[in-house]
Formats: C-alpha cells, structure tokens, sequence
C-alpha cells in the first residue's frame, strides 16, 4: 500500500469552519429577543447540516484515495516480477498473484483452495515440507530451492522466501524463478565433468602413445642387431665362390634383409618424430653434392628398368647452404626411390631451383615421374601413417606408408613445406621447398644435368 495517509477528520475545526460559511450565508448573527432559543437552535441545526456536509465531502475524497492506492497495490501485487502466494498451517493455497499463477500454469481462481505441496517435485517435498514448518516458527525470513512440477508436468526451478502473517495461521511466500540459473549452474558442472573425462582420456592416449612409441622402438633395436650380423653373413656368402643357383637365392635373402633393415630405421625414425626428438643441424654442406649422391644410388635401379633419371639445377642455386646435410638427402631419398619404385618406364626428374627471402636463400626441389600416380580419392591418405594408395600395390612395391610421413615432418621442422600433384596414370610431381643459410659462396655458373 502506498505511503500516503487518509486525511483526518478536525471536529473543532470542521465546527469553526461551519459556523464561518453559515455567517456568510445569512450575513448576520441571530439577533436576540424573545425568540432567541428558537433561533439558536435553528443555528445550531443549520452548522449541524453543513458540518455533515463537508465531512462528507472528505470521507468521499479519503474513499477515492483508498480506492487509487489499492488499485495501485492490486497492480504491483499482480504484476510483480515474482510470485506471491498466502497459504495456511495446511499447505492450502489461499491468496496468489497472477506472476505466481502463471509460474505454475494455472488460472488463478483455480489455484486457491489447492494445495501448494500438489506442485513441488517428488524428491523435493521434504525440503518444502520442513521449510513450511519453519515458516511459521520462525520469527525471521525463511528460503529454500526447490524443483516445481507446473500443470504441464514442465520442471521449474523456484527459490522460496516466506514468513508467517501476524495472525500466525498464515504464511506469505515469494517465488523467484531460478531455472535459467540451474540450468547454466548443470551446464556448467556438465561441461567440467567433460573436461575431466576428455582430460584423463587424453592422458590414457598419450600414455598408451608413448608405450607404442617406446615399444616399436626397443624392438626396432632389438631387431636390428641380430639383422645386422644376418646381413653381414650375406655378404660374406656372396663374397665366396657359389654356384648360380646359391647366389640367386642369397642374394634374394640379401634384398629381403634389406628391405627389412630399412622398415625398421623409419619405425625408429617415427618413434623419434612422435616422442620429439628430431632435431635439425645447421652446418654448410655442398648442395650439389649432396642432390647428386641421391641420384648416384638411384643409377642402377633406373638403368635396369631402362627409365631415365635426369637431375637439373638452376644456375642461381648456390654451391654451399647451411643447413641439415643428411635429413635433406633423407627426403629427397625417399622422393627419388618411391618416384624410380613406381614407374614402369619414362623417366624421373629431380629439378632444383632457388629465390631470395629475408634473411635465407630458398631453395625448391621438384621429383617428377611418369609412373602410375595417385587417384583422387587416395590423395588424403598420402602423408597418413601406414597407408597405401593400394593394398596391391604394397603387396607388389612394398613399403610400410611411413616414408612419406617422415619426409613430411622432417621438411616442417626444417621450416619448409611439402606438396604434390598426382593424377591416376599421369605421374607425380612432389615439390619440396626448404628455407637455408647462406655461406656467401657463388652459385653454379649454368645449369647442370645428370
């Protein structure tokens, strides 16, 4: 209710007043005289009539202001942002607002005589319960969070506050709606909950990553020591005198051992990426060297399967760089030999070129070939660990699909990038470009070709 107080009535003052009005009406006093009683008394009836008049003028005015007020009460009662409801010893609504009747999908006039309990949640009535009780036990405010259940059986979130009327057999309680509030407070216990699990997940992976890691490399070291006593008694057999036939197949033991040697220096070599510790040298080095002893291994392989191996370099590309000598001649290996392995005849290409960047010469190294490409659909899996373009072709070619992988994460620690264009049948281009130091030295006078 508003702070504004009904007037109060003066009745000497409301007396005053009429006798001043009824003075202005007659103009003069009651003269006296033998009639002097009959004539005060008619005054005095007179002031009577005005007095009721006026008081009744101001108990109109007191009306209306009541009126306003409760009107205006009635308005923020109703309209409140919260829900206020008056409920007995019982638990039985007696009084609610339209916030409140609308926070529990109910017409108002349907909610009183109701019981307030018939909406909260199962597992939530012994809270309410014992809030009740406190309600009207307590002298101070009381408050609990509770789960509703509104007419459509919609969960809602409440914060309760109650205190108990005067009377004592009340109690007036406010609803504060804190659902948004839960739900952010459940999304948010979710969303850590998650964390943890994708957290602890992630330590599980990188655990089990470092188990494979450390077990593919002890037993890359294992296996390479007894493969090396093999392979030097394959050598040492083929080095005496053998008939045809026993060369044949030493030699076929030799290549296999081989071949298997290699597969276990890129599974260590993997480990080494996976774990980290690949590092990058920089000392000067000759890069013509070092390109033309990759083509040298690559001679006879490319002779045998008549292809011809073509080394071209530009005449701006510098005689020395300073940069890491044996990852650049792993890379450009593992190019050349997949570029020799998978074509059938034509020729392969290693073409180097170089530009100017700040601060570094750029030197960029293209293999080229007219072997059997790639599909496009296999494009993806060309830098994926242990892929093949085709399962036959690793039957046929061999290769574990991790040469690629290395080449990759080696050129990217030394600061460069790897691409390729391939197209089913057409050949592949693979184009390496690697950031080096400079030593100052001249370049080659003029292109060369191998």
């Amino acid at each position: 209710m508003t702070g504004k107080k009904v007037r109060h009535i003066d009745g000497s003052g409301l007396r005053r007043r009429a006798e001043e009005r009824l003075g202005e009406n007659a103009g003069t006093a009651p003269p006296p005289g033998t009639i002097e009683d009959q004539l005060r008394l008619l005054h005095e009836l007179q002031v009577h009539q005005i007095e009721l008049e006026m008081q009744n003028a101001e108990l109109s005015q007191a009306r209306d202001e009541v009126e306003t007020a409760l009107e205006k009460y009635t308005d923020l009662y109703d309209f409140a942002p919260v829900g206020y409801f008056t409920l007995d010893r019982d638990g039985t609504i007696r009084a609610a607002n339209l916030t409140g009747s609308s926070l529990l999908g109910v017409e108002r006039s349907r909610l009183i005589g109701r019981r307030f309990g018939h909406f909260v949640a199962d597992e939530a009535r012994p809270a309410f319960a014992a809030f009740h009780e406190k309600a009207f036990t307590s002298p101070t405010k009381e408050a609990c969070e509770v789960e509703l259940r509104n007419e459509a059986n919609s969960a809602l979130f409440v914060q309760i506050e109650g205190v108990a009327a005067a009377s004592g057999q009340e109690c007036r309680i406010a609803l504060i709606d804190v659902t948004g509030r839960k739900r952010a407070e459940e999304a948010l216990r979710q969303g850590k909950e998650a964390a943890e699990v994708l957290r602890l997940a992630k330590e599980v992976a990188e655990a089990a990553d470092r188990a494979k890691s450390q077990f593919l490399a002890n037993m890359s070291h294992e296996l390479r020591t007894p493969m090396a006593g093999v392979l030097g008694m394959l050598d040492i057999a083929l080095g005496g005198p053998l008939e045809a036939e026993q060369r044949e197949f030493i030699q076929t033991a030799r290549h296999s051992a081989g071949s298997l040697v290699r597969i276990l220096n890129d599974i260590l070599e993997l480990t080494r990426i996976e774990a980290g510790m690949l590092s990058i040298e920089e000392k000067p080095f000759s890069l013509r060297e070092c390109v033309a002893s990759v083509v040298d291994i690559f001679i006879a392989e490319a002779r045998r399967k008549r292809l011809d191996l073509v080394l071209s370099m530009a005449g701006n590309v510098p005689k020395t760089v300073v940069g890491d000598q044996l990852r650049l001649r792993q890379v450009l290996t593992n190019l050349v030999g997949n570029a020799v392995k998978f074509t059938e005849r034509g020729r392969v290409e290693l073409t180097v070129a170089s530009s100017l960047i700040p601060s570094a010469r750029e030197v960029t190294f293209t293999v080229a070939d007219t072997g059997i490409g790639i599909p496009d659909d296999k494009k993806p899996l060309i830098f994926r660990p242990f892929s093949q373009v085709d399962e036959s072709h690793s039957r046929r070619y061999g290769g574990t699909g991790l040469g690629l992988v290395i080449s990759k994460e080696i050129v990217e620690r030394m600061g460069g990038m790897i691409v390729f264009d391939c197209e089913e049948g057409g050949g592949c281009s693979f184009t390496v470009t690697v950031p080096f130091g400079e030593t100052g030295s001249a370049p080659y006078p003029e292109p060369g070709g191998t």
